[in-house]
């Protein structure tokens, strides 16, 4: 879908979902995110076999609908979900002949719009659906994707980088000699979520790095890096973070691991602060660019952090004896500088010097 859409994508193992799960598909859907869903088929027999529930193993779903309505004076949350097929549905409560709409009155059908009709779309209880499905995708959509203005959106930040082998290459924390020469990009979340039922002042936010062009350059024997980030926390610093400030601090948050896949992702929520997103390779000295989005539900401000590298040049009136050849950066890690190295070929004696 991310192909496709240009949006950003989170997976979820339904077993190890987070708690609030519910509210974040709700929240996707005001959004016009696209939501999909299925049951794992543990072996390849069992693939599009129909199960006693009229639900289909290894199977894509689609999530059209995400409510919740009052059944017995207690809240009931309700997913709606459509079978590609357009027939073969759930058959269990809340689906289309169930006892349970014999409660809810017209209005409320109308609203969730109840039918009885093998078309393949059918509700179903968050709890069977949690029971029964493992695995959930959704595909998060920029504003310009979506048909509606009647949809909220997600603030956006993109930034484009790449990691220079020798200047901005530094590989995880676990080489913290080189890891703060990353590309830093500061992000200043500056409102808290408009969620009632939340006590916590927080933000939430995604933030997706995805590598460029390793797929085009497999051809010339490039595979995808393994890549993650992590987020630190800080306070008006917008300079270059250095060496020592890694070795003092710990991050606030960070992906789950880092993984050899074109793009990793995953949701945050920290409270209204200003922070830096470090995206890095596991290992140092890998050169590839990449592209660092950040989907927020209120306002940010993400922008990178400028490394200035300097290096010690010789006067012009030296140069003006040689022809250049060209350079290469060597990093020198005890004076944390990195230095340009240059042949000069002399013209009158066609010696070479370095």
């Amino acid at each position: 879908m991310e192909d496709f859409t240009g949006g950003v994508t989170e997976f979820y193992e339904i077993k190890d979902a987070p708690k609030d799960l519910f509210k974040i598909m709700k929240k996707a859907f005001e959004r016009g995110s696209l939501i999909g869903c299925s049951i794992d088929a543990i072996v390849p027999a069992q693939f599009e076999t129909r199960m006693a529930s009229g639900l289909v193993k290894g199977h894509a779903y689609s999530v059209t609908g995400v409510e919740e309505t009052t059944f017995k004076a207690d809240k009931v949350k309700l997913v709606r979900l459509r079978n590609p097929w357009g027939q073969v549905e759930w058959n269990g409560s809340w689906s289309d002949n169930s006892k349970e709409w014999n409660i809810i009155d017209k209005s409320e059908k109308a609203r969730l719009q109840h039918q009885i009709k093998e078309d393949g779309e059918f509700w179903m209880s968050f709890d069977d659906f949690m029971k029964n499905f493992t695995k959930l995708e959704i595909c998060n959509l920029t504003a310009d994707a979506l048909e509606s203005d009647r949809l909220q959106t997600w603030t956006v930040s993109v930034n484009e980088g790449r990691w220079v082998r020798g200047c901005s290459a530094g590989g995880c924390r676990n080489f913290p000699d080189t890891y703060w020469t990353n590309p830093q990009y500061r992000l200043k979340l500056l409102e808290e979520d408009d969620d009632p039922e939340d006590n916590e002042v927080v933000c939430s936010f995604l933030v997706a790095l995805m590598q460029k062009n390793r797929r085009k350059d497999r051809k010339m024997g490039a595979n995808l890096f393994t890549i993650g980030f992590a987020i630190y926390e800080m306070h008006g610093n917008k300079q270059h973070l250095q060496k020592d400030f890694f070795l003092y601090n710990a991050s606030k948050d960070r992906c789950k691991s880092y993984i050899n896949m074109r793009e990793v992702s995953q949701r945050f929520r920290l409270p209204p602060s200003e922070y830096v997103i470090i995206p890095s390779t596991y290992d140092p000295h890998q050169e590839g660019e990449f592209i660092l989005r950040v989907f927020s539900e209120k306002r940010n401000i993400s922008e990178e952090v400028e490394n200035k590298i300097e290096a010690d040049r010789p006067s012009v009136s030296i140069l003006s004896s040689f022809c250049v050849v060209p350079f290469s950066l060597i990093y020198h890690r005890r004076s944390k500088k990195v230095f340009f190295l240059v042949q000069l070929f002399f013209p009158n004696n066609h010696k070479e010097r370095q």
